[in-house]
């Protein structure tokens, strides 16, 4: 069929665009920022390969480390945002940390910087967007399945985007056609009965005053806390005048600055 001609039948806020062919067309995510394994800015990055059956891959970071008594460090998982379906741990904005999972608890992984350096004893998982939507699930199915050799002790959700159940969200029945719809427990924790077994220690949720998704979170925020989650604190942050994942397009503003310190201090936090 000629492009031309080719009838738009999804637009999703000009990031990508389904055609009645079934053609997409992307309009972001393809920037690449290269990894740095030698780098001098003091934070060195290196990408593995997750799953060589599917391709996934993820980034790895470590701050440069010259005294051999530092001793291992906490790990954090960070699951990136883009409506499940865009970006990747490579496109800008980058964050500071992007998923990793070749690694064995045991120190004998294919991984040598996360055999050296990972304390698995002290693990956090967090995630921007959609990635706090699948941050949300990895920490559930830990608590509800068991992780061998692994403690979470935190999950941090920046700008979560969860359903409700008022709005069908068109977004959601192309990205994942199996929903039950809008009360589907994967998207709409809120309406499933195990949220209480989320197996983490503790919990940090960021929403932001302009953002669209801004009451979910906070509905999220209500629902673990009556749903009888026997974890330590939850808590929320707000944002006075921001809108969606502000500090990655803004990480210099005094607003973000403010995040990033919250965010340090959680993980400090035992």
């Amino acid at each position: 069929m000629d492009a031309t001609t080719d009838e738009i039948i999804f637009n999703f806020e000009n990031k990508f665009q389904i055609y009645k062919s079934g053609r997409i067309e992307r309009f972001k995510g393809e920037d690449i920022v290269p990894s740095s394994p030698d780098s001098d800015s003091g934070v060195r990055s290196k990408d593995v390969v997750i799953s060589p059956q599917t391709g996934l891959s993820g980034r790895l970071f470590i701050p440069q480390i010259t005294d051999s008594t530092t001793g291992k460090l906490s790990f954090l998982l960070y699951i990136h945002g883009g409506a499940f379906c865009i970006d990747s741990p490579s496109v800008p904005p980058t964050t500071t940390i992007s998923p990793v999972g070749s690694c064995s608890p045991k120190g004998d992984g294919p991984e040598e910087w996360l055999n050296y350096h990972a304390d698995f004893q002290r693990v956090f998982v967090a995630g921007d967007s959609a990635g706090a939507t699948l941050t949300h699930t990895v920490v559930l199915r830990a608590g509800i399945e068991g992780v061998s050799g692994l403690r979470i002790i935190g999950m941090i959700l920046f700008h979560p985007f969860f359903t409700n159940d008022d709005e069908p969200d068109r977004l959601v029945e192309i990205i994942f056609p199996s929903s039950s719809g809008p009360n589907d427990p994967m998207l709409n924790p809120g309406k499933d009965p195990k949220l209480g077994r989320l197996g983490c220690g503790k919990m940090l949720i960021f929403v932001a005053e302009k953002d669209s998704l801004r009451d979910r979170g906070w509905n999220y925020f209500m629902a673990v806390k009556e749903s009888g989650w026997g974890g330590g604190s939850v808590e929320i942050v707000e944002t006075e005048g921001e809108g969606h994942v502000f500090h990655l397009f803004d990480p210099d503003s005094d607003k973000a600055m403010a995040l990033m310190e919250k965010t340090v201090s959680f993980f400090k936090k035992i």
